[in-house]
């Protein structure tokens, strides 16, 4: 439990053993999965293992050598979206026993991202980029500069925007190295050419759509992307490997990109991973009642499964202002953990879920 006051404190450590106030079962089940051999004195064993050397008789692993392929993997905002859901496929379905993985994002403080980061499997090692760069002002307005002035090669050809860049490298890090570096996301300029400032490694970066129709995308009379995607096309002859999700879309990106781009290569088809027991088990949850089976939504049972979170579009009634084309209607979006219990909605609108 977390105390907020010495009256809390007190009541805590009077408590009785089955009182609710110590959350007996919740504290039994973080034990048993972080310290199920424990059988108390671990100061006598850290003496015994650490400083005199002795390991008879205790069960003690060397971390340091590892036969497994480690894999760092670029998540993206792991906001619930197609990307996200591929994801953590993926990550389901990459057995541990193989692979020691570990997933890269920045953190913010979005819903979305609380929720599926939670989500993730216990295995898989997270590093969320929390701050920003170091480094002074003047290198900062030239890193700007050179994105917007769409210098793509600037982090590595100019040696002073080089040592920003595997200066955050080692912030984010440390001096871990990967045997394989992915961009899975491949819709961060930032990310995309950070992870060429890793230690040397095979690194691949996915394009999960035309990558060439995004940039031209319309969003809100807008072309959110026009600036970013170029920034990281220039970053693609650096990359080992190009994946595509599709046979189909890996064509269409060998066409539609620049050969500057692509530089005569080959992109490989990497189909997403299918969650079948993920789908088998929304397909049985039961649907709120009066509502239609499509719009089902697995909480009004209790029976969300591990690894899904869900939002919904609604629509709230804006007055019109003068001269605005926008509708009335503005979709917002809003998104709940499986474990927060939220009463059937009144509001029109559609709702999907996202694993």
């Amino acid at each position: 439990m977390v105390c907020e006051s010495v009256d809390q404190v007190e009541d805590a450590l009077t408590a009785a053993p089955g009182d609710p106030l110590l959350r007996e079962s919740t504290r039994d089940a973080w034990q048993q999965r972080f310290t199920s051999d424990g059988a108390g004195q671990s100061a006598r064993r850290v003496v015994d293992i650490v400083f005199r050397q002795r390991t008879r008789g205790y069960d003690v692993h060397r971390v340091t050598h590892d036969d497994r392929t480690s894999i760092l993997i670029h998540a993206g905002n792991l906001a619930s979206n197609g990307i996200t859901a591929s994801l953590l496929s993926l990550l389901r379905a990459l057995p541990p026993e193989r692979f020691d993985v570990s997933i890269a994002y920045t953190r913010s403080q979005a819903a979305q991202q609380l929720v599926n980061s939670e989500h993730v499997p216990a295995h898989v090692r997270q590093f969320p980029r929390i701050g920003g760069m170091n480094g002074t002002k003047w290198q900062q307005l030239r890193r700007h500069q050179a994105y917007r002035g769409r210098r793509p090669d600037a982090h590595r050809l100019d040696p002073d925007q080089r040592r920003l860049w595997d200066d955050e490298w080692a912030r984010c890090f440390g001096d871990v190295t990967f045997d394989r570096i992915v961009d899975f996301s491949g819709y961060s300029p930032l990310w995309a050419q950070l992870l060429l400032h890793s230690p040397e490694a095979p690194r691949a970066i996915w394009l999960h759509n035309d990558m060439a129709a995004e940039v031209h995308r319309e969003v809100h009379g807008k072309h959110p992307l026009e600036l970013s995607l170029p920034a990281i096309f220039g970053t693609y002859p650096s990359y080992d490997d190009l994946a595509a999700v599709s046979p189909r879309l890996a064509r269409i990106n060998e066409k539609s990109l620049p050969d500057s781009v692509v530089t005569g290569r080959r992109i490989h088809p990497v189909a997403n991973v299918v969650d079948a027991h993920r789908i088998q088990t929304l397909a049985a949850a039961e649907p709120y009642a009066g509502e239609s089976p499509h719009l089902a939504d697995p909480r009004a049972s209790g029976s969300l499964p591990n690894g899904c979170a869900t939002w919904s579009h609604r629509r709230r009634q804006r007055p019109r202002r003068s001269g605005s084309s926008r509708s009335a209607a503005t979709p917002t979006r809003r998104t709940t953990s499986a474990s927060s219990p939220r009463s059937p909605p009144s509001t029109v609108g559609t709702r999907r879920r996202a694993c």
